[in-house]
């Protein structure tokens, strides 16, 4: 009995990675002191696009065969995790806390679970890009 071989390389890695979104969402996210002003990215699950981003790119990553429409859907998911990390990074303390958008309070107030997720979303995002590359290339 042979085993076949996936057509998408790499996507036990992006469901790996994906996983490792997930876990991010539980640790820290953005805060100045966490006795005041702390998120974790539970608080974010609640943003449209995050969450159908997630969700849309672990139940496509599951299916075994699809459709060229399907793995565009997949992508546009799997990039829309990293989007909205970055829009959360850039905006989450101007409503309430510094009135505009500044890199270095950004920057001094994110922590391990908004880059783990961002991090591991953006490479499981490259990589099905790669993926799908390859096989448009063997095609």
């Amino acid at each position: 009995m042979s085993v076949k071989k996936s057509n998408y390389p790499f996507n036990k890695l992006i469901l790996v990675l994906l996983f490792f979104s997930v876990v991010g969402l539980f640790l820290p996210w953005l805060y100045f002191d966490r006795s005041v002003d702390y998120t974790t990215g539970l608080d974010f699950l609640v943003a449209p696009l995050f969450f159908s981003g997630l969700v849309g790119s672990i139940v496509l990553s599951l299916l075994r065969e699809r459709s060229q429409m399907v793995n565009i859907v997949n992508l546009v998911a799997l990039l829309l995790i990293p989007s909205s990390c970055i829009f959360q990074f850039l905006t989450w303390h101007v409503m309430t806390i510094t009135g505009k958008i500044d890199l270095s309070v950004s920057f001094s107030t994110a922590h391990c679970g908004f880059y783990l997720t961002f991090f591991s979303s953006l490479t499981a995002a490259l990589l099905f890009a790669i993926g799908l590359v390859k096989r448009h290339r063997r095609t």
